[in-house]
């Protein structure tokens, strides 16, 4: 819709109800769901208007909807954030906010790459157990009462997808541990294959899949329904029964060997008694001598069968173990190669295992355990894990010769660690007043690597130096942005520093002084980028209002505007040449600018054709002599 149709569907229905707004406050409300401005608008932009107002309208003062009323509620982006906040907290008790939290993880689509997205579910995957259903289907009236959730006759779905993005608890939920949500939705999707095909054994779960579904079930009792649970259930009682049979079988085995052995020293005792006998009438039969000698060799011909099949027995029951270990390393490599994108750690000790089983048992039993150790070590591409962080790690940068490398993280710390080693050298550490707040958002190395700026959301919007070598602050302070600085680099020749900020500006700063040299400004929305070019001439910045911008660096005067993306900015850089600007954005594409006069001629000269005649170009163009007369023609299609 545009402007004028949304202020109309605004306005009207108000006026026709007797309800005024307070001046100014349509045009907060437009301005917040992108209309009219050089941004496109807000996705679902009218049912979150809708929800908007009518935070507002609950927030009213007589008849009149004010502005103090519509920022209380948290304005478009924040209204039913606000509204999920306030149900959750104030109408929900502790066990029907654990209903809420689990409805809410079960109607979330997680993102590969890409935001997360509403899912539809079926009422009965939202109730864990019978018992449950009553007061589920209360929490689900109030979340509906609330339009934060759509319910249909059998199903139900989250209102808006804002919610998912602008919820801060409901994301906090989803990034504790995505690994397990993702584990739990496959698990979902398998109990409804499993029920539509009803009970066939085939889909149940084996193996590997089976051990961390049970793991994570151990951790997450209370988060599986009926249907799963006696999924679950029905792929254990398999499994433990297949278990159960190999065992049985391999006793049987094992019986059978140690009954074979102990009918041929039966025989061996009898054959050894008869021998003995033997020997005794031949001393009291001299003229049996003759036979007695052929009953002895008869005698030690079936003993040594005997012990023949004594050995036979055990060489079974040692081929009935061996077979038992090459199955267990078989079985330790399937889980390996099961595992190679849940835990590559745990991937390679099950087929370090595997590979020590079968080098043991040596032959064809160390095939499959080697391919497993090759695979999982080629799928890692772990050198080593970075701790310390107590929240979210939101960016790093390394050193401009690759010796240290730098982590800034959203509990107000920078660490500094060794990259050859993993070593923690330092900690830089903001005190927060509250989560979020003295946040680092950015850090960047000075050229010669001895200085590291950061840049911190507190008091004020800022930005600090520190010395790399020992950690310690400098006493210069640049202050300071009206928002929270987005990005932060150094010059090439470390002399000054560029910052970008959400309050649509960019800043050079002297790094001797920490005085601002002078403000970019120009651009409507948030600069997200902001580069210099190699020379140190030039700087460029980029922003969400969909354009790029060239400055001079020596004066801060705007050289020239780039146009061509359909949405935000969120990335520039030069060519080491400097000859080119590369640009992304959030439409999906990447730009590349040129920007030499004489590489733009270049490319018009070779987007001409010899069918643009002189004749042609006076007759559309209206001048004389044509601009393309001096072109050449030679190497021009």
């Amino acid at each position: 819709m545009s402007e004028e149709e949304l202020r109309h569907a605004i306005q009207e229905p108000a006026r026709r109800g007797g309800w005024e707004f307070e001046p100014g406050l349509v045009d907060i409300m437009l301005r917040d769901i992108g209309a009219g401005g050089a941004q496109e608008q807000e996705p679902g932009a009218l049912p979150l208007l809708s929800h908007a107002l009518l935070a507002t309208w609950e927030r009213r003062r007589g008849r009149t909807l004010t502005l103090d009323g519509y920022r209380a509620s948290g304005g478009v982006r924040g209204a039913i954030a606000e509204t999920a906040e306030s149900v959750f907290a104030d109408r929900l008790d502790e066990q029907q906010r654990q209903h809420a939290r689990n409805i809410f993880l079960r109607l979330t689509e997680l993102g590969e790459g890409t935001e997360d997205t509403r899912r539809r579910a079926a009422l009965t995957e939202l109730v864990p157990n019978v018992a449950a259903a009553a007061e589920l289907r209360s929490v689900l009236n109030t979340l509906s009462d609330a339009r934060l959730v759509i319910l249909g006759e059998d199903s139900a779905e989250v209102a808006h997808e804002a919610l998912i993005r602008e919820w801060q608890r409901l994301r906090e939920w989803l990034n504790h541990d995505r690994d397990g949500l993702r584990l739990h939705r496959h698990l979902t999707e398998a109990a409804r294959e499993w029920q539509a095909l009803q009970h066939d054994p085939g889909a149940l779960y084996r193996g590997a899949r089976l051990a961390q579904a049970l793991e994570w079930t151990t951790a997450n009792p209370d988060a599986l329904n009926e249907q799963e649970r006696a999924f679950l259930n029905a792929s254990k009682e398999m499994a433990e029964g297949e278990a159960t049979e190999r065992e049985q079988q391999r006793q049987r085995e094992l019986q059978a060997a140690q009954r074979l052995a102990e009918e041929q020293r039966r025989r061996a005792e009898e054959q050894s008694s008869s021998a003995r006998q033997l020997r005794k009438r031949g001393y009291f039969l001299a003229s049996a001598f003759a036979l007695a000698i052929v009953l002895a060799a008869i005698a030690l011909f079936f003993g040594e069968q005997a012990r023949l099949s004594a050995i036979t027995a055990k060489d079974n029951e040692d081929r009935a173990e061996q077979r038992g270990q090459i199955g267990f390393a078989r079985e330790l490599a399937a889980m390996a190669l099961s595992n190679f994108f849940v835990h590559p750690e745990r991937s390679i000790l099950l087929a370090l295992q595997a590979v020590t089983i079968g080098r043991r048992l040596g032959g064809a039993a160390l095939r499959e355990p080697e391919e497993a150790l090759h695979r999982a070590v080629a799928a890692s591409r772990l050198r080593f894990t970075l701790r310390g962080h107590t929240k979210s790690v939101s960016g790093v940068a390394f050193s401009p010769d690759g010796s240290r490398l730098a982590t800034f993280s959203y509990d107000g710390s920078t660490k500094i660690w060794d990259a050859a080693t993993g070593r923690e050298l330092f900690t830089v550490t903001t005190e927060l007043a509250y989560w979020g707040t003295d946040a680092i958002h950015a850090v960047a190395f000075s050229p010669d690597g001895r200085l590291l700026a950061t840049a911190t959301t507190g008091d004020g919007d800022n930005v600090s130096l520190w010395d790399v070598s020992t950690g310690t602050p400098l006493p210069i302070r640049f202050c300071c942005h009206a928002n929270t600085i987005t990005s932060v680099v150094f010059s090439p020749d470390g002399t000054r520093i560029a910052t970008a900020s959400q309050d649509s500006t960019a800043k050079i700063w002297d790094v001797r002084t920490g005085g601002e040299l002078f403000t970019l400004s120009g651009h409507t929305s948030t600069v997200f980028g902001v580069a210099f070019s190699h020379d140190g001439t030039r700087i460029a910045t980029a922003s969400y209002d969909a354009t790029a911008k060239l400055w001079d660096a020596s004066t801060g005067k705007e050289l020239l505007t780039l146009y061509g993306h359909t949405k935000g900015l969120d990335g520039i850089a030069f060519t080491p040449d400097d000859a080119r600007l590369i640009t992304s954005s959030e439409d999906g594409t990447v730009r590349i600018y040129l920007l030499r006069i004489e590489d733009l001629i270049e490319l018009a000269r070779t987007r001409l054709t010899r069918t643009w005649t002189t004749a042609k170009c006076q007759k559309f163009l209206h001048v004389e002599p044509c601009p393309a007369d001096p072109l050449p023609s030679a190497g021009v299609p």
